[in-house]
């Protein structure tokens, strides 16, 4: 049998299974310390969303109730100038001694 070779005289490293364990206490520490200030930040952002939601769906109740009452004044204004187009016509036709089936032709027309 051969002889091994190399110093017979190297240092044995001495594992502390106590200063190991210590460590990963500390690092299981550290890190469920870092969990917890993150789950405390998700639950702020949360609450802050739930907020902005709310805010947001008041805003698009009040922007479909004020488009809403645009279109209606607006068709309010429509109807109003139509009647005053007619009315005009119609002081037109009377002014120029129209008959009154030429003023329902015109108005038909309209």
């Amino acid at each position: 049998m051969p002889r091994p070779k190399g110093s017979k005289n190297k240092p044995k490293t001495v594992i502390s299974y106590e200063i190991q364990a210590k460590g990963i206490r500390s690092e299981i520490n550290a890190n469920q310390k870092s969990v917890d200030k993150l789950s405390h930040e998700v639950d702020a952002l949360v609450s802050s969303l739930s907020a902005k939601k709310k805010e947001l769906r008041s805003a698009r109740t009040r922007l479909n109730r004020s488009t809403k009452q645009l279109t209606q004044l607006e068709s309010r204004v429509g109807e109003e100038k139509r009647r005053q187009d007619v009315t005009k016509l119609l002081d037109t036709l009377l002014a120029s001694g129209k008959s009154v089936d030429d003023l329902e032709a015109a108005i038909n027309q309209l």
